[in-house]
């Protein structure tokens, strides 16, 4: 059963890889509609992607080290 039915452009914004990588993971495995699944490392790096992608959906680490979400 997947959870998601809709073709989406997704970013995924945290500063710890492994984490990042883990929730990339995760959505690839459930939502194989996704079409589109960004990372960033960081605030910066996470609003340039949110300008320059405009994504549908957006998962954010409400604390980073460069910043917060």
């Amino acid at each position: 059963m997947y959870l998601c039915y809709m073709a989406l452009k997704t970013l995924v914004i945290d500063n710890e890889e492994q984490i990042r990588k883990g929730l990339v993971k995760q959505l690839k495995a459930l939502c194989p509609n996704i079409n589109e699944i960004h990372e960033a490392g960081g605030v910066a790096e996470g609003i340039k992607a949110i300008n320059d992608l405009q994504p549908d959906l957006v998962f954010l680490d409400v604390e980073m080290d460069d910043g917060t979400g």
